[in-house]
């Protein structure tokens, strides 16, 4: 097209090449663009002599002889700009024509394309100064993206973010349908990143469908996110619908654990449990599989132990309890149940520690059966029997008398073996408090001790016989003091010499327990000789066992000491022994003096 000035009218002329010529070598170079996009239709200004340029560049639309875009640069404008012109009712202001473009070829750029109005094939004429002419045929292809997926189940309700909950070995089936594109659209199905299908299925009124069968739901579905990603073209991101799966199972284990074993009374320890497996995560419980429950602290009655925290991650719960272990728990298993109610029906799982419960031991004494602690006397047998509850077993285990420790003897009448004390023919100095007393690595146990009183007859506290010297006419109080259990409160005198034995009269003397006291005068020499005493009580009489003697004897001076001897003579002490004659039936004081060999008295003492 030239434009030329004639008598202030301006004449167009159309230019009569035919923009075939020369483009039947041309090749048709497709450009893809989408609806309501850009389109840019590459147009190269490379092909000419070296020194030459580009006079002007014409776009043609179809076989159109008429061009709908030119750049000029003939005349150029001011700036040296060449001249722009486009059809207006071909693309108007919407073409932009790109010459400079570094290392691509130049582009007519069109905004706000459409399918109806721009798809078709291009021409470009490019004329350079000196260069033949060059054609360059494009053919823009306009694609109208589908519409936004749809996901129903087969009874046409649609499906949201999730669906579900289901349980392993349920079937679902998934469609998905989009309506509009130009071409038809693709439709696919992913689980996640991984395509699952990519059949296509024509559905009624030009829309596209494909259906997805989830055979048979495993544990691995969870949370899986199904999509369905449509596309006709590689310009613009796919559309996509999607849904989450949800499922619930029950727990696949459980474990409880402590931090020690074995346990000791009187101390707390942590137990966890945890779960593992289960969608929604279980409920953890802790009780006895016994029976008895744990005790939620001192005083309280047993119940379910209730964890002090809980946490719960994805398809695992964690429960910490405190334990405070009593000694009916040894023994005891301490079961931890995970259960999801949420399937039906419950579904639980359960694990299960046995507990050992250390602590010290707990000591009862007993006396053996036959054995009647209130009529037990002299020459009985007793024997004891000491049980023990203790974990871990005792050690050791002593016996205590009166809170001495009974030690084992070769011979003797006490007998120990295990846990029992025999005393054999029991004497009476072996009465008094027994105790067993065990020991174990948690400590120490006493038991109760049992109160042992050996009954048995009177005895003289003195066993010796006493000397008493007096003179006729003489009043001397004698005293007689028995041992007895129980005490005796009987007593009985008698006088017996060579002569004659004789009962006293009671008003002569008087008793209490276990004393007794006799008023006695020799009138001749007829009523010097022995005193006898005996005590009854419960258990016998003195009288066949021993009594308690005294010998009454006239006084007189004592005999002169003999056989007196130095020894330990040193030179400035010296000690000297002598035996003693008769005392006359007084006490008798011993006088001693020492004489130097010139006869000067050295020394001079007395003493008893």
């Amino acid at each position: 097209m030239h434009l030329n000035w004639k008598s202030g009218i301006l004449i167009i002329y159309w230019l009569s090449t035919k923009y075939s010529d020369g483009a039947s070598d041309a090749l048709y170079q497709t450009v893809e663009a989408i609806q309501g996009g850009i389109a840019e239709l590459p147009c190269s200004l490379e092909d000419k002599e070296d020194g030459d340029s580009v006079y002007l560049v014409l776009w043609y639309r179809r076989e159109d002889r008429t061009p709908i875009y030119s750049y000029d640069s003939r005349s150029p404008r001011v700036g040296g700009l060449p001249d722009l012109w486009s059809e207006p009712s071909v693309f108007g202001e919407r073409g932009t024509f790109h010459p400079h473009l570094v290392g691509t070829p130049a582009v007519l750029s069109v905004k706000n394309i459409s399918k109806t109005f721009d798809e078709g094939d291009y021409t470009c004429r490019v004329d350079f100064r000196q260069s033949p002419t060059k054609y360059h045929r494009v053919r823009l292809r306009v694609i109208v993206p589908p519409g936004q997926p749809v996901l129903t189940n087969t009874n046409g309700d649609p499906i949201n973010d999730m669906v579900g909950p289901f349980r392993e070995g349920d079937t679902i089936t998934l469609e998905c349908t989009v309506k509009g594109g130009i071409p038809a659209p693709r439709v696919h199905w992913y689980r996640d990143n991984i395509l699952l299908d990519d059949s296509d299925q024509v559905a009624q009124g030009k829309s596209m469908r494909n259906s997805l069968t989830i055979l048979h739901f495993h544990r691995e579905h969870l949370n899986s996110r199904f999509r369905c990603i449509c596309f006709n073209n590689n310009l613009t991101v796919p559309s996509e619908a999607s849904t989450r799966i949800n499922m619930i199972f029950p727990p696949l284990g459980v474990r409880i654990s402590s931090e020690i074993s074995p346990f000791s009374v009187g101390k707390q320890y942590i137990i966890r449990c945890i779960s593992w497996g289960s969608n929604p995560p279980a409920h953890l419980e802790l009780n006895w599989k016994t029976g008895l429950k744990v005790p939620p602290g001192p005083g309280a009655e047993r119940g379910v132990l209730k964890p002090l925290n809980i946490t719960r991650e994805w398809n695992s719960t964690k429960a910490t309890v405190i334990y405070r272990p009593v000694l009916t728990d040894s023994g005891s298993e301490l079961a931890c149940t995970a259960v999801n109610s949420e399937v039906k029906p419950t579904a639980l799982i359960q694990d299960s520690i046995r507990l050992q419960v250390y602590y010290p031991p707990t000591v009862r004494l007993e006396i053996g059966k036959a054995i009647n602690l209130e009529d037990l006397e002299e020459g009985d047998d007793v024997y004891f029997e000491c049980s023990v509850e203790a974990n871990p077993p005792p050690y050791k285990v002593t016996w205590l008398h009166n809170d001495v420790e009974i030690l084992p003897r070769g011979s003797g009448n006490v007998i120990m073996s295990n846990h029992s004390l025999v005393l054999q023919k029991v004497q009476r100095e072996q009465g008094g408090e027994y105790r067993c007393h065990a020991s174990n690595v948690e400590g120490d146990g006493h038991s109760e001790p049992i109160q042992l009183n050996v009954m048995y007859a009177p005895v003289c506290k003195d066993r010796k016989d006493r000397v008493y010297g007096v003179s006729e006419n003489e009043t001397l109080l004698v005293e007689c003091l028995v041992d007895a259990y129980p005490s005796a409160v009987s007593f009985s005198w008698f006088f017996n010499n060579s002569l004659t034995s004789t009962l006293l009269n009671k008003d002569l003397f008087s008793s209490s327990p276990g004393h007794s006291v006799l008023s006695y005068t020799p009138h001749s020499h007829m009523d010097f000789g022995s005193l006898l005493c005996w005590a009854d009580n419960m258990v016998g009489n003195q009288k066949h066992t021993r009594p308690c003697i005294f010998h009454i004897i006239p006084t007189g001076p004592p005999e002169s000491p003999g056989e007196c001897r130095s020894i330990n003579q040193t030179e400035t002490q010296i000690m000297v022994q002598c035996r003693l004659g008769y005392s006359g039936g007084l006490p008798q004081h011993i006088h001693l003096e020492i004489y130097s060999s010139s006869g000067y008295i050295l020394a001079n003492m007395s003493g008893i």
